[in-house]
């Protein structure tokens, strides 16, 4: 959810690029690691195939039209934007 309507980078794909590379590749390395087992992909596929009907069901659709409505490039959940009144000068200084 959050890379296809927030912008954020493919987080569990050490190999994403667009729209920029996961900022946690350890985490990308042992998620890709964990598909390799069948159980776990099994999991993830039935979660994953529950999403995709709840989203062409509409479930994501408000969120999706309150993004598009807005002109607002600090929403909490943009990927990669630091609002100031969100950040103490030690948590979000790069």
């Amino acid at each position: 959810m959050l890379p296809r309507f927030f912008g954020w980078p493919q987080l569990f794909d050490p190999a994403a690029a667009d729209p920029a590379p996961t900022p946690f590749p350890r985490l990308a390395a042992w998620y890709s690691a964990m598909r390799a087992e069948p159980a776990v992909e099994a999991v993830r596929a039935e979660i994953w195939a529950y999403w995709e009907e709840m989203e062409a069901a509409g479930q994501f659709k408000p969120i999706v039209d309150e993004i598009a409505a807005s002109a607002d490039p600090t929403l909490k959940l943009t990927y990669g934007v630091r609002p100031a009144a969100l950040c103490a000068p030690t948590r979000c200084d790069p």
